[in-house]
């Protein structure tokens, strides 16, 4: 009858224990989060969880006995009272171990933190030095004062008017939560890489018939389209590195007509070299402040060298086709 007695009554315990242990499990309290100490679940848990269990176990054993101040009685209470007595001890252990991960946990928080705090820093102090940066390479100035060849006399500007802009579209991953990708985006070193290269190949092409046309004194259809082009290749890249604000702002390229009712060829070609400089110009800058240079992309550079040395050779033929002293 008392194996009976004992075997239910271990049960009982059994399913006491499975009870809290899912309760546990049901509500998330075995993870640890950085909170006070003394709001962990689990702390308490292995502080009572032993005092239970050495209660529970020691009063029925404890109840058969009477307490007697003397060693022979301590000594009988330390008999009867091992295995209680060892439940109760192994709250030590239990409690330093969820104090020592719980201090893990509080580090771990403060890492996070620390990171987090880190990657806010870093991604601010990059946006504000390349939006500053983009800022002092804003504006360049040009005045027409070529009279004799008929050319606009007016100062062109052109500004970075969105630099925010521009530093998200060459460092698209930069943010507070993921920090500062300090690589140039491969998407605008394509699109800037394919504007330059529209903008080559218009140049290339009107060299080849700026002479015929300046002899004419007049633009054919196929000048115009190549002037067309040209056009639409500056207004391309000032909207890729955000020269202005708004795409109707820009005007690149003026048909100014000559004494003959003509567009004046001389001072359109003039007014592109005089627009395209200024774009070249700023491209570059920004390039040099980006980081990207001959070593990390060597077309980029040498499609600008060659838009360079192609709008001289326009130049240079006009110069020569007008005669210019």
């Amino acid at each position: 009858m008392f194996v009976v007695h004992s075997t239910l009554y271990f049960w009982i315990f059994i399913i006491v224990f499975a009870a809290v242990i899912a309760l546990y499990g049901f509500k998330g309290w075995f993870k640890l989060t950085s909170d006070n100490l003394y709001g962990q679940p689990l702390f308490w848990l292995s502080i009572l969880g032993p005092l239970f269990s050495c209660f529970y176990f020691g009063a029925p054993v404890w109840s058969q006995s009477s307490f007697l101040i003397s060693a022979a009685g301590y000594q009988h209470f330390y008999d009867i009272s091992k295995i209680p007595l060892l439940l109760l001890a192994s709250a030590v252990p239990f409690t330093a171990i969820i104090v020592s991960l719980h201090r893990t946990v509080q580090v771990e928080k403060q890492i996070a933190t620390a990171e987090f705090k880190n990657k806010m820093d870093e991604f601010y102090s990059h946006n504000k030095h390349m939006v500053e940066a983009f800022s002092k390479i804003t504006t360049h100035k040009l005045r027409f004062t070529k009279a004799k060849l008929h050319c606009l006399q007016e100062d062109k500007i052109f500004q970075i008017t969105r630099p925010h802009s521009l530093y998200k579209r060459i460092f698209p991953t930069c943010s507070p939560l993921l920090g500062v990708n300090y690589a140039p985006d491969q998407k605008f070193r394509t699109g800037a890489l394919t504007r330059f290269k529209r903008l080559d190949t218009s140049l290339l092409a009107l060299t080849e018939v700026v002479l015929d046309a300046i002899g004419n004194n007049q633009v054919t259809s196929n000048e115009k389209k190549l002037l067309d082009d040209i056009k639409n290749a500056l207004f391309s890249i000032s909207v890729w590195f955000e020269f202005q604000g708004r795409p109707a702002d820009i005007n690149l390229i003026h048909f100014k007509p000559n004494t003959k009712g003509h567009p004046d060829l001389v001072s359109i070609v003039y007014e592109i070299r005089a627009t395209y400089l200024l774009f070249n110009k700023i491209c570059t800058d920004v390039m040099d402040t980006v980081g990207i240079d001959a070593i990390s992309d060597k077309e980029m550079m040498q499609t600008l060298s060659s838009i360079f040395r192609h709008g001289k050779n326009i130049q240079n033929y006009v110069v020569k086709g007008t005669a210019i002293p």
